[in-house]
């Protein structure tokens, strides 16, 4: 397969100009409208004729969307966002396609559990819980909607189609990471202006203040750097010997660079789910005779050096050359408010998931705890807080649709786990079992499993591991110019 490196460059420009247009309409509304139904018209018009392609439209601003809200149409005081309508736009065309073609949906039976289990929490949300939260908290699992869709393109038309996309919206990600830290820490842009707003408002990102000069750059999509820290150590692992100098050289600094992005995003959960997956898989790896000690030390040594000159670069492009910015991020993790917070969650989420433990008690259901979030103590008197979201993803999953849903949700990950194990032929699968350890380990800090980034991953996987998915020649890479 080759990768094209013009394509690259195309995909990195198109991501620019979407943010430029972002920006452009935060300030300008009306625009953002028109732009957001004319994307909207023509995903759907692409899934008429290749749900493929708008299934990769769909894909791509998952990866540089974050919170989807890069766009949106004010209708009647709700916010109609650019996901939500390129979800409708794809949906619909597919299913009028599938119509006009008499054709049947594929059917996956392993999703059938969790969707029945999510069904009654749907229906306990509605009797129980305030309508309004309801929804906002389903929002994100009708992402699943999509699985007929997903199961509808062949892997290897996916496959082909998002090789490039991932590889530089993932990279343009990263680089939009890194030029962000010294335009806030040499004050270049401040905290209050109206990029910081834009940047805040859309859900793009969230910059905080950590100390001296040092800011973290964190945004919702960067667990996406996360997988592709995991699916990339994987392939480069198996495929080393293979490649050219110049692939090698590539893959490398690709490497480099959504390291440094990560470091920057000062997130713990990212870190610890690349690292788990990546040790993990390592150790398979050697098991089966895949890959011999020595190899695996000779990467974990490269790997090492990668986030050594990754500190480095944060260091500089922050001008905080003192200190262990990772070190501290672990240090003291029941005094930083974050952390706090997190502890203060358990006890509530505790309690609650014991009084309705199999099924749990619908979306919608709210807890109320104490925050140190200086955010929520600024508007919320003692930082008492009520909320139906919190950071502990499986512990949210339970409150919601009880023990059963999440052993539900367990055995599809399971399932797509043992499937790819048995295409051990294929570096490829490798990466992607790589990649659905590192998000599973992420969920437990962070929630991704119930949102469409998350999903969205879940989905792409189901197309992955159908009969029609990986051969090993498929992962022989190769750069074209």
């Amino acid at each position: 397969m080759a990768f094209n490196l013009k394509n690259t460059f195309l995909v990195l420009i198109t991501a620019s100009v979407i943010d430029a247009a972002s920006f452009f309409t935060f300030q300008r509304p009306i625009f953002g409208g028109i732009l957001l139904l004319t994307a909207a018209l023509a995903t759907f018009i692409f899934s008429l004729r290749s749900p493929t392609v708008g299934l990769a439209i769909v894909i791509f601003e998952l990866l540089v969307g974050s919170q989807g809200h890069l766009f949106v149409l004010p209708i009647s005081g709700f916010n109609f966002s650019i996901r939500m309508a390129l979800f409708t736009a794809l949906l619909v065309g597919w299913a009028t396609r599938m119509l006009v073609q008499k054709k049947l949906p594929r059917i996956n039976l392993s999703f059938a559990p969790l969707f029945i289990l999510l069904g009654v929490g749907l229906a306990q949300g509605i009797i129980n819980n305030d309508s309004n939260v309801v929804f906002f908290d389903v929002n994100g699992w009708l992402f699943f909607l999509l699985l007929p869709v997903f199961l509808s393109v062949p892997w290897q038309s996916l496959h082909r189609i998002l090789v490039v996309p991932f590889v530089a919206a993932t990279g343009y990600l990263a680089l939009k990471t890194i030029v962000l830290l010294p335009l806030f820490s040499f004050g270049i842009i401040s905290i209050g202006d109206p990029f910081y707003r834009w940047i805040r408002v859309t859900g793009t990102g969230e910059i905080t203040y950590i100390s001296g000069t040092l800011f973290r750059i964190f945004t919702q999509s960067q667990i996406f750097l996360t997988l592709g820290v995991a699916i990339a150590g994987a392939i480069i692992l198996l495929n080393w010997k293979q490649w050219s100098a110049k692939l090698r050289f590539l893959s490398l600094g690709y490497l480099l660079l959504i390291t440094t992005a990560l470091l920057i995003s000062q997130s713990r959960s990212f870190w610890v789910g690349g690292l788990t997956a990546l040790l993990f898989t390592t150790g398979v790896l050697i098991w089966q005779k895949r890959l011999t000690i020595t190899g695996a030390l000779t990467g974990g040594g490269v790997l090492v050096l990668i986030v050594i000159a990754g500190s480095l670069l944060l260091q500089l492009a922050s001008g905080s050359l003192g200190g262990n910015p990772i070190a501290n991020r672990f240090s003291g993790f029941d005094r930083e408010p974050a952390g706090m917070s997190r502890i203060s969650q358990l006890q509530p989420l505790g309690e609650a998931i014991f009084q309705h433990l199999l099924v749990g008690y619908g979306f919608g259901k709210t807890l109320t705890y104490v925050s140190s979030d200086p955010r929520i103590v600024a508007t919320h008197p003692g930082g008492i807080y009520t909320t139906y979201a919190f950071e502990w993803g499986y512990l949210d999953i339970m409150l919601k649709i009880g023990l059963l849903g999440l052993l539900a949700y367990a055995w599809i990950i399971f399932k797509q786990a043992k499937e790819l194990w048995q295409r051990a032929e294929s570096a490829v699968a490798w990466g992607l079992f790589s990649a659905l350890l590192a998000i599973t380990v992420t969920n437990i800090f962070s929630p991704y499993l119930n949102h469409p980034l998350g999903i969205g991953f879940i989905l792409l996987v189901a197309v992955a591991v159908q009969k029609t998915g990986f051969n090993a020649r498929a992962t022989q890479l190769k750069t074209t110019p």
